[in-house]
């Protein structure tokens, strides 16, 4: 199969679109993740793939400790903004995540696999605050859209 079919074969699926934001005292550093699954339930456990080279990996392999933000439908420009290569997180733009966003997850690195093109990252979920109020953002065709 050609790149470019599995490509479009893959933005057929729905994903729910997420930032992981790692933040110390030096700097914060971003990306948009639509890779987040469960992995396990009992010890909670979550799994997302990002590219070899992000700095949001390597930031997250140093300091072991992070956030996702599961984006609410008016997170859309977040969403956009957070999937630029130079894009810089500011303490409000964190605090509005906070609280604007559906699902609020602190994570602890538990594992990387690097046996593929991009590598495998596994987190235990030490904290999760839920809003029950706002539509989830989804990424499908391509396209951000919204869904109950």
């Amino acid at each position: 199969m050609k790149d470019s079919d599995f490509k479009n074969v893959m933005s057929k699926i729905p994903t729910s679109v997420s930032i992981l934001v790692q933040s110390d005292e030096e700097k914060t550093v971003s990306c948009t993740i639509s890779s987040l699954v469960s992995v396990s339930i009992n010890n909670p456990k979550v799994l997302f793939v990002l590219k070899k080279e992000s700095k949001t990996g390597w930031a997250i392999e140093t300091n072991r400790f992070f956030e996702i933000f599961v984006l609410t439908s008016e997170q859309e420009e977040a969403a956009k903004k957070s999937s630029t290569l130079n894009h810089h997180l500011s303490t409000a733009d964190i605090h509005q995540l906070k609280i604007s966003s559906r699902i609020v997850m602190e994570c602890e690195l538990y594992d990387v696999h690097e046996n593929y093109e991009a590598k495998v990252y596994i987190a235990t979920v030490l904290n999760a605050k839920i809003r029950s109020d706002g539509n989830s953002l989804i990424y499908l065709n391509r396209e951000f859209r919204a869904i109950e």
